[in-house]
């Protein structure tokens, strides 16, 4: 399927390939449910999306780590139950999401580094992107909103991941 898409892509469409992942599946590993969560993501066959069918073709990717979506999507992309964590605040400065976000990204990350999907290990990424839209909302977090961002964009950078990495408002 992916090399045909992305032979696809790369004739038709000049913005690189967007990988995403949704909350759906952090939710997954909130429910403490990772061997689920790994067979889901090990079926996308990220293997298949690496430098031998997007950065030969000329393709690069963006890594787009939610969790949340978008506000297109029911529960903005998250699993429903989601919210009956135990003291859970969704996108703000609550160490109850904080941690299963931390743990998300992790997983994400070390899985395309095993892929070596990012470009300084010769793969097609060279972007990736934490939180989203969040310009809609922080004000009704306030200095929460401040520490929350900055928590963000220090775990992101922890990761090493070697490319940049930014953020949507």
């Amino acid at each position: 399927m992916w090399p045909d898409l992305i032979q696809k892509l790369r004739h038709e469409v000049l913005i690189p390939l967007k990988l995403m992942f949704f909350g759906i599946v952090m939710s997954l590993i909130v429910a403490r449910f990772p061997l689920v969560a790994l067979r889901f993501l090990g079926e996308l066959r990220l293997g298949e999306v690496s430098q031998d069918n997007t950065r030969s073709r000329g393709m690069n990717a963006i890594l787009r780590i939610g969790p949340y979506v978008c506000a297109e999507w029911n529960y903005r992309g998250y699993h429903m139950w989601f919210h009956n964590l135990l003291g859970i605040q969704i996108r703000t400065d609550n160490q109850v999401y904080k941690d299963e976000m931390e743990t998300f990204t992790e997983l994400i990350v070390d899985m395309c580094k095993k892929e070596k999907f990012f470009a300084p290990q010769g793969g097609p990424i060279i972007l990736a992107q934490i939180e989203n839209e969040y310009g809609n909302i922080d004000k009704s977090y306030g200095q929460a909103s401040n520490n929350y961002i900055k928590w963000c964009a220090q775990m992101a950078l922890n990761q090493n991941a070697g490319v940049p990495w930014v953020m949507s408002s």
